[in-house]
Order: C-alpha cells, then sequence, then structure tokens
C-alpha cells in the first residue's frame, strides 16, 4: 500500500506544469510534435485538471474538475512512457486562446468542443514522458483523498465509453439532435395499433350455424408490424461565451 507523506500548504498549492506525449478522447487524438505542443496543467488550489494543445499557433484548452472524476488510473513503468487514464461523470469544459500576446497572460474564451464531436467520450488517455508522471500523480493523491480512494478501484468504473450511455457524438459540440442507444431489443407493437381490435369479452352468445356455414372462409390478411425503435433525442447545453485570463 502507498504511503503518502503530508507536504506543507504552500508547496501543496502550487500548480504542476508538464509535457506530455499525446492526448487521446475517442477517436479523436493529438501527439506532440515540439515542445509544448501538449501540456498538463495541475491546479491544486483551484482543485482541476487541464489538457492544453497548442494548434497552429494558438492555445486550446480542456478543463476538468477534480469532482467530476469518477475513475483513475496511472500505469508507469521504469524507462517507458507514463500512461494516465481518467473517467468523467459529465464532459469537461472547452476553451480557446484568444488575442494572445507576447509577454502578458492567455486570455481563454470558452467555445464548444474542438475535438471532432468526441466530447460525450468520458474517457481521457494520457502518456507523458519516461518518468514524468510519476511525482506528479503521487501529489495529486496526497491533495485529494477521494482521488486517492479512486485509484485503488477498479478501472474502467463503468463498461460504457459514454456519458449516460450516449453513444452517438455532437456535431461542431453542440448537438441538439443526439441519439441514445441502448443495444437491441424486441421490437414493440406500434403504440398505433394498440386500439385498433375490438377487445374480446366472455359472454353466452351463441352462433348462428346455418349463416356460419353460408359465409366463405376470409381471404388471410397479414398485419406488418415495423422494426423501428423511435430515436430518443437530447439536449446539451451552450455555455456561451466567456472570456477568462490566467
Amino acid at each position: 500500500m502507498d504511503v503518502f507523506v503530508p507536504q506543507p500548504m504552500s508547496e501543496k498549492l502550487k500548480a504542476s506544469n508538464f509535457l506530455a506525449l499525446s492526448l487521446r478522447i475517442g477517436s479523436w487524438q493529438r501527439i506532440s510534435k515540439h515542445e509544448g505542443d501538449l501540456v498538463t496543467k495541475c491546479y491544486y488550489a483551484k482543485r482541476k485538471i487541464v489538457w492544453e494543445v497548442l494548434e497552429r499557433g494558438l492555445k486550446n484548452k480542456i478543463e476538468i474538475q477534480w469532482s467530476d472524476i469518477e475513475a483513475i488510473r496511472a500505469t508507469t513503468y521504469e524507462d517507458e512512457p507514463g500512461i494516465l487514464e481518467i473517467q468523467l461523470k459529465q464532459p469537461p469544459l472547452f476553451f480557446r486562446e484568444t488575442n494572445p500576446q507576447p509577454r502578458k497572460h492567455t486570455l481563454w474564451q470558452q467555445t464548444s468542443d474542438f475535438t471532432g464531436g468526441q466530447a460525450p467520450i468520458c474517457r481521457h488517455y494520457v502518456e507523458f514522458p519516461p518518468g514524468t508522471l510519476d511525482k506528479h500523480y503521487d501529489k495529486l493523491l496526497q491533495c485529494d483523498g477521494r482521488l486517492a480512494d479512486l485509484s485503488r478501484k477498479p478501472f474502467p468504473r463503468l463498461e460504457s465509453p459514454y456519458f449516460y450511455g450516449i453513444s452517438n457524438v455532437y456535431r461542431g459540440g453542440m448537438s441538439d439532435d443526439l441519439s441514445f442507444r441502448f443495444g437491441p431489443r424486441p421490437s414493440p407493437i406500434p403504440y398505433a395499433l394498440h386500439h385498433s381490435f375490438a377487445p374480446i369479452s366472455s359472454s353466452s352468445f351463441v352462433p348462428d350455424l346455418h349463416l356460419v356455414r353460408s359465409l366463405d372462409p376470409p381471404a388471410e390478411q397479414h398485419i406488418g408490424i415495423l422494426n423501428s425503435n423511435p430515436p430518443m433525442s437530447g439536449t446539451l447545453m451552450d455555455y456561451g461565451s466567456t472570456t477568462y485570463t490566467t
């Protein structure tokens, strides 16, 4: 069992910045080609983790609150890349850099999903250079007992990689046309047919056999039941546009 040694509060609250090799969310992936292309930032006072991605000279970031992490796992071996996996209970926040100025704090504007529609994926996978992840991961678990407990539990927590079983993806990050699929199920009789048949009640009715014999057998009829599962739809909240400074 790991033993975590408490650190002075001033040291605990100092943010950590460290380089990453790759970041993957569903089918979306970014691989660092130059130093600084991918940076992980851990804010211990604000209790959040940030994936920062540099693209075409501008920064994007994905911001995750510690309280939204419901499963976590780190895999480290000597002289091999460290791997951090987290599972979230709700989508993170997305930001883009706006109006960059040399030697000034970065200005951030909240935006929609920039991962090509992969925001509904609740698992994030990050690789780090050998020996980089270990000390930062230990510090994270020292600062949050709940995450330390989660690190000792099985990963992933849920089989589905989607939030709340969502198996479709956003269109541009904020879609109003989500499809919820929970696997195959038997085809029910369409609701419109429920009242198409008169109820049969028991009674003392006795048919006129002479009349019955005089009737030709009715032609065989078939009722077709469509194999259709009406789609459900969900609506995601657009967070609006807000400018932040870091």
